[in-house]
């Protein structure tokens, strides 16, 4: 007891997991799972594809999701993406709205 008041002691036991709450995708309400997924991004007038990115993956869709840390941290890298050179070049095709529309 402290002042009066019983203290009481919220936590896990040695050993015991922590119950982790199951996030949903906002698109499909699929079940989000931890992975890595290569993702693409518009940088400078260029797309850029990062590879192997650690995010939360729905396991329907499979919308990527980014938690905040690596957000920021692809947010810098994009920043300076001019200024560092890639593992590889790769082509990407290019389409017109009157072609992708018909």
């Amino acid at each position: 007891m402290k002042n009066g008041k019983k203290i009481i002691k919220r936590g896990r036991k040695r050993g015991e997991q922590m119950d982790k709450k199951k996030e949903f995708c906002d698109f499909c309400g699929g079940e989000l799972r931890p992975g890595r997924k290569d993702l693409e991004f518009k940088a400078v007038g260029k797309v850029v594809l990062c590879r192997d990115l650690p995010a939360n993956i729905c396991c329907q869709c499979g919308e990527a999701y980014l938690d905040a840390e690596i957000s920021e941290k692809v947010e810098k890298f994009l920043k300076k993406v001019s200024k560092i050179s890639p593992e590889k070049y790769i082509p990407v095709p290019v389409f017109a709205p009157s072609v992708v529309l018909r």
